[in-house]
């Protein structure tokens, strides 16, 4: 569950970096998260 919380770190910060940089509309930024969060869910989700 580590590797999980460190993914979801670091993918959110780098949304994050985005929009405060100005380089990413808002929807864009819902939207990527909306994906990360999905393909994470997904993979948290298999069966191992």
């Amino acid at each position: 569950m580590e590797d999980a919380a460190r993914a979801i770190l670091a993918a959110f910060n780098g949304v994050l970096s985005l929009r405060q940089m100005g380089t990413t509309a808002a929807s864009e930024v819902a939207a990527t998260s909306n994906l990360i969060f999905t393909a994470l869910m997904t993979e948290l989700n298999k069966k191992r």
